[in-house]
């Protein structure tokens, strides 16, 4: 279980406001892109939070990587592929609320993308989720276990009863079939 928590820290970004106070969070998912919502860039940005429209291409944020918190934030921009933004809120097919982005700059030490999975019956797999709620700038995780995927492609999550569920959040989680995620 070290080596997946190692590997979660080593990829969760935690992308920052304009007054450098977490907005939210993502996932690197290869040495150059990182996997976000929506709705999270619109509020680093000083948009509003289901703001639609693809922000400015000079647009440019600070995110920071949860295991390597005595580094600088790095800035990022949101990548120039066509599908790279799909405005919040996460809409009817569940293929909106995202965002993929670009790091300007090279990786901290010790930081390295996570093996992802696509489970073809993800039902009955345990996974962690991870958020920075606007009450507590550390961060929180919780292990959870997925009960189903619906018609869109969100996944239902069941919460360990051994782990607290993120306190503070403004929105229950969820992650779409492609979504990057850790495997317990």
């Amino acid at each position: 279980m070290e080596v997946v928590l190692e590997a979660l820290e080593s990829s969760l970004i935690i992308v920052l406001g304009r007054d450098d106070n977490p907005v939210g969070c993502g996932v690197l998912i290869d040495s150059v892109h990182l996997l976000t919502c929506a709705h999270v860039v619109n509020v680093a940005l000083g948009r509003g939070e289901e703001e639609k429209g693809r922000p400015d291409e000079s647009s440019r944020l600070k995110i920071r990587f949860h295991g390597s918190p005595g580094s600088d934030p790095i800035m990022a921009r949101i990548a120039l592929e066509e599908d790279s933004w799909r405005d919040a809120p996460v809409g009817p097919k569940g293929d909106q609320d995202q965002c993929l982005l670009c790091i300007d700059g090279p990786l901290p030490s010790g930081v390295t993308a996570p093996r992802l999975l696509k489970l073809n019956r993800p039902s009955g797999h345990s996974v962690r989720v991870a958020g920075y709620p606007e009450t507590w700038a550390g961060g929180d995780s919780a292990k959870a276990e997925i009960v189903m995927v619906d018609g869109r492609g969100l996944l239902l999550l069941r919460p360990d009863s051994a782990t607290a569920v993120i306190a503070g959040a403004r929105k229950p989680s969820v992650l779409t079939g492609w979504r990057a995620g850790v495997q317990g």
